[in-house]
């Protein structure tokens, strides 16, 4: 329906850059060495695929970097590739904020709806931020000058970025949306 251009309403889809991670996985790989990230992505299918090196550039060899690249690719990048395919009608964010214990798996929908309110500054502003940008959005069907169908990276404020170069490596090399979750 979105590709044919039939939407007459703004759409706001978005995530967050670990959406995809259970907090249980993430406390099991939380105490993993470099040495131990690099061994789990070059045994994976991106390593027989010759990304593993790639793509340990762009995330780096930390657990948090493994819990980026593994949303990006099943859940973040099919999002984003899904949203650019909807002509003139989507606003994509990408919610680039923890929480202090370090999960943020619904923490902008938290944000949102009053669940979350963040302990120290830099979260309570990142809440005020995605509550304002939500209810801007639902009240006005639109969002600040300038930012409506773009792409919005989200920490203490929103900011509209040009690109999401990680999601443009694995949209470029077939990984996504081959590879995304389906729910």
């Amino acid at each position: 329906v979105w590709e044919r251009g039939n939407i007459t309403v703004n759409i706001m889809i978005g995530t967050t850059v670990r959406a995809d991670i259970p907090k249980e996985f993430l406390n099991r790989i939380s105490n993993w060495t470099p040495s131990e990230v690099k061994d789990a992505v070059r045994s994976s299918l991106l390593g027989k695929l010759g990304l593993a090196e790639e793509a340990l550039q762009r995330y780096n060899s930390t657990s948090l970097g493994l819990a980026a690249m593994i949303t990006d690719i099943r859940t973040l990048c099919p999002l984003l590739n899904m949203a650019r395919k909807i002509p003139n009608a989507t606003t994509f964010y990408v919610v680039n904020q923890n929480r202090e214990d370090n999960t943020d798996v619904g923490i902008d929908v938290e944000a949102i709806l009053g669940r979350y309110q963040g302990t120290s500054t830099v979260t309570r502003q990142y809440v005020k931020a995605m509550r304002q940008l939500f209810f801007r959005f639902i009240n006005f069907d639109t969002l600040s000058e300038g930012k409506n169908n773009k792409l919005l990276l989200i920490d203490r404020d929103a900011h509209v970025v040009n690109e999401y170069k990680n999601c443009d490596f694995w949209i470029s090399r077939g990984i996504v949306p081959l590879y995304g979750k389906i729910d």
